[in-house]
């Protein structure tokens, strides 16, 4: 039945599902409608860790990053170009987010990987070393800062996460800590902190 086929399906591609949500939005296009996009990342994030296969999936991610970053980081740009007709260009829909580079609602995994020497100055990373799996977790490490900035002062929308998936607020926030030690373990998108923005509530 479709029911049956649409689990074997998300069952199969998960890691190749996650890898486009990880790269569907940056901390400088996300906003209050497409934040639904890192949520559904989250929500299947918490499902792996409560099956204790989050470190697997982290690293499947990553491995997948480096491959995708590697084929399209050197491929000229689509600037002045519509998106939607690529057709050699993978992405994801997402009907109920608003994205500012687009009319529609098209993300384009070289929305992320525009070509390695941006990336390595937005980051000011080393572009000798840079890999697209540490390029995919620095992405979501900020949009991890944006999540927190967001829910943890917004009591109403925090409900609205809970009663939409019936999973206590407490346990995304188990997950978010996980993710943002900064620690290189298993479980940590990233091996060390890195220079985030300063939130409108931090003193500077």
């Amino acid at each position: 039945n479709s029911l049956f086929r649409i689990s074997l399906f998300l069952k199969q591609e998960k890691a190749n599902i996650l890898l486009r949500l990880f790269g569907t939005v940056t901390l400088r296009t996300i906003n209050h409608e497409s934040i639904c996009c890192l949520n559904t990342l989250l929500l299947i994030l918490l499902f792996e860790n409560k099956r204790g296969q989050l470190p697997q999936i982290l690293n499947k991610v990553r491995e997948l990053a480096n491959i995708e970053f590697e084929s399209v980081a050197d491929q000229p740009s689509h600037e002045g170009k519509d998106v939607n007709e690529d057709q050699d260009d993978e992405g994801l829909w997402c009907r109920s987010c608003s994205v500012p580079s687009a009319s529609t609602s098209f993300f384009s995994k070289r929305e992320l990987f525009r070509n390695r020497t941006e990336l390595a100055e937005r980051f000011k990373a080393d572009k000798v070393n840079l890999t697209g799996g540490d390029l995919i977790m620095r992405n979501m490490r900020e949009l991890l800062w944006y999540w927190q900035e967001y829910y943890l002062r917004r009591g109403r929308d925090r409900l609205s996460v809970e009663f939409s998936v019936h999973i206590p607020f407490r346990y995304w926030m188990e997950l978010i800590d996980l993710l943002c030690e900064d620690n290189g373990a298993p479980t940590s998108l990233l091996d060390r902190p890195i220079d985030l923005p300063v939130g409108p509530f931090q003193r500077r």
